[in-house]
């Protein structure tokens, strides 16, 4: 485990001090939800480039035990659909969630704290190794939640929020996707 919390930091640091001339985003929320009496987790995640949305809602591992974690999840998995799914080439990736224990392990206000369970670490490195090896710098930024839905802000982690809690009550991961054009005259399109 020592050698994946090293590995972790390191990754950190270097994130941390990528310089990014001339960026061009990719963006994204993030949410989870935690029932502590069954044990079950779900998050949601919205990411995009200037083509194209995508929508998923993921049941979490057995090892996400608290809310916390389950949080960690959803930002690891924004992290992974953006630089695997997303078409268009990008040199930073800005993450939003209401969980400022997820923010603060991925370096934000220049935290060094990183989580202590062996499969959160492992799956910490493996995302910041693929932006890493991607020249991708990885961003993520608290947000305050629960804020409404008269701004962008609220209205995305409304929607996150609620397919992250339909992921931990169905127990089945869902996704959608679609072209920013599509989107706006007929809404996503549900995919399986």
């Amino acid at each position: 485990m020592s050698a994946h919390r090293e590995r972790v930091k390191m990754l950190k640091r270097v994130n941390a001090h990528q310089q990014v001339n001339d960026p061009f985003w990719l963006s994204g929320y993030t949410d989870g939800s935690h029932h502590p009496d069954t044990g079950k987790g779900g998050v949601g995640l919205w990411v995009r480039d200037n083509e194209t949305r995508i929508l998923k809602a993921i049941p979490t591992p057995p090892w996400a035990v608290n809310s916390n974690l389950v949080e960690l999840f959803g930002v690891c998995a924004a992290i992974e659909t953006a630089l695997t799914e997303l078409t268009q080439e990008a040199n930073i990736l800005v993450i939003k969630t209401d969980s400022q224990s997820t923010a603060n392990w991925f370096g934000w206000q220049g935290n060094k704290s990183v989580p202590k369970q062996p499969e959160a670490l492992e799956m910490m490195q493996h995302v910041l190794e693929l932006a890493t090896d991607r020249r991708v710098k990885v961003v993520v930024k608290w947000v305050k939640g629960h804020q409404g839905t008269g701004s962008v802000v609220g209205y995305l982690n409304n929607r996150v929020d609620k397919m992250a809690r339909d992921a931990r009550l169905k127990g089945v991961p869902s996704r959608w996707s679609c072209r920013v054009n599509e989107e706006r005259k007929q809404g996503p399109v549900a995919q399986r």
